[in-house]
């Protein structure tokens, strides 16, 4: 029983449909989101969504972003560069929440399986070998029965709430101001932007062609509200010539690092903003719940099929309480450090952000920071992580990275352009046609070989 039908939970359902389990999804709101939320779609999760079927037709509707510039006093600094991300997806990927969700939405039901929406959970009750749950739609109640409960209801999860579960982190003291806006200026609409000023911060993204999504922090606590006051707002933070044509919406929030102490309690496990909320700075916390959903999905599908223990469950708790409290350490420091405001540290401000982002290995671990290329498990106890490995390799609980199988002796790729059947897969013998460039043993994984005929069953974490 899935509760919640945001991008985690239909990420989650998506899985458990791709392998073959039965399962109920559930919301409480009568239809899909219809405003932008969360906007960035990382390379990681667009891996993920590969594996799913649904990346094509995320990045159909989305804008890829190559770079993101950095500008003190509205002139440029620095940037930072996507394209040399180690996958296939070297960029992010900027689509509304609410078209997220529609394609997720389309895909389940492409699938044969159905949101059940205006339907809540109102209760539930652990045994040993199942849990009960009780649901209303339409002030009829109903009792089912489940062998899990998958909380993927948000930051104001009844699940955790019901579990008595405490959410501790920190708020921030600052509000920051989120509007979509149309706007004419000279800078390009593929790329984000960042500007730091002494009036504050202020980050744009773009939607469409002149429709950019702006945030930035209020140093002074006072709310743009109307056209001018948000026309001030941009003026003295990007400090560069532009016309705003409309403001679309607009909204105050607070910022909030907060995570659970443990994601799963025997049958009942949460998941996404249900375990953990963070910093939007960065576009990490949709990203980090699709991570969670499957992370989770391929566990409980091995309890289901291959009557796996407990164990194997718990480790999804370990895994992503770890990963989402790395997630939460770095948005909280990148909040803090846009929230700075000091004017006369601006020239200091200047000099390390123009010259930080040269040094080539720190640009690296910023990139595949935001892109959550880095997330590892090597505190899982699922790996051994005694012996010796060979430098430059990954080690175990790592992720595999993405890379071309080449020929030793021809030192090409081993694969062929025309759709002729090429060679014998090495690990089950079967005749290899160079489809999606996947083997058998790795169907669905980020790498560039060859595809086998032979049904898959495993995957990766």
């Amino acid at each position: 029983m899935i509760i919640g039908a945001g991008p985690t939970g239909l990420t989650l359902a998506l899985a458990l449909s791709r392998y073959g389990l039965t399962f109920r999804i559930i919301e409480r709101a009568s239809g899909p989101s219809v405003v932008s939320k969360a906007i960035g779609i990382q390379a990681r999760s667009l891996e993920l969504f590969a594996r799913l079927g649904v990346a094509d037709a995320l990045m159909e509707n989305a804008i890829k972003i190559n770079q993101g510039n950095l500008y003190v006093n509205g002139a440029w600094q620095a940037k930072l560069d996507f394209t040399d991300l180690n996958t296939p997806f070297p960029f992010v990927t900027l689509l509304p929440q609410s078209e997220t969700e529609r394609i997720l939405e389309t895909r389940l039901k492409e699938d044969g399986h159905t949101v059940e929406r205006e339907t809540e959970l109102t209760g539930f009750a652990q045994f040993p070998t199942f849990v009960t749950a009780s649901i209303r739609k339409h002030d009829v109640t109903e009792t089912v029965d489940a062998s899990f409960i998958i909380g993927a209801d948000g930051a104001n999860s009844f699940v955790r709430r019901e579990l008595g579960l405490p959410f501790s982190g920190k708020s921030f003291k600052e509000s920051w101001a989120l509007a979509d806006i149309e706007v004419d200026w000279p800078l390009s609409s593929e790329e984000v932007h960042i500007f730091f000023s002494d009036h504050g911060v202020i980050e744009s993204f773009p939607l469409q062609s002149n429709l950019f999504r702006i945030t930035g922090n209020l140093t002074n606590g006072t709310v743009p509200t109307d056209h001018s006051a948000i026309e001030d707002f941009l003026k003295n933070r990007a400090k560069v010539p532009f016309t705003l044509k409309k403001v679309h919406w607009y909204s105050m929030f607070r910022v909030h690092n907060r995570i659970i102490e443990k994601f799963g309690h025997h049958r009942i496990y949460l998941i996404g903003d249900a375990a953990h909320i963070n910093s939007p700075v960065g576009g990490q916390g949709m990203n980090t719940g699709i991570a969670d959903a499957m992370n989770l999905a391929w566990k409980l599908w091995c309890v289901h099929r291959f009557k796996a223990s407990f164990p194997l469950l718990d480790s999804y708790s370990v895994e992503r309480r770890e990963a989402a409290r790395g997630i939460l350490r770095s948005t909280n420091l990148a909040t803090e450090l846009l929230q700075i405001n000091v004017p006369f540290l601006l020239p200091l401000q200047e000099k390390v952000i123009r010259n930080s982002l040269k040094i080539t290995p720190l640009h690296h671990y910023v990139t595949n920071r935001i892109a959550q290329l880095n997330s590892n498990y090597q505190s899982s106890r699922l790996f051994v992580t005694q012996g010796n490995f060979p430098l430059l390799t990954p080690r175990p609980g790592e992720p595999m990275p993405y890379s071309e199988v080449v020929n030793p002796r021809t030192k090409k790729m081993n694969c062929c352009c025309d759709g002729q059947i090429v060679t014998s897969c090495s690990c089950c013998s079967c005749r290899v046609k160079p489809v999606n460039r996947h083997c058998c043993r790795l169907k669905n994984w980020p790498i560039r070989i060859q595809t086998c005929s032979k049904p898959f069953r495993f995957t990766r974490n």
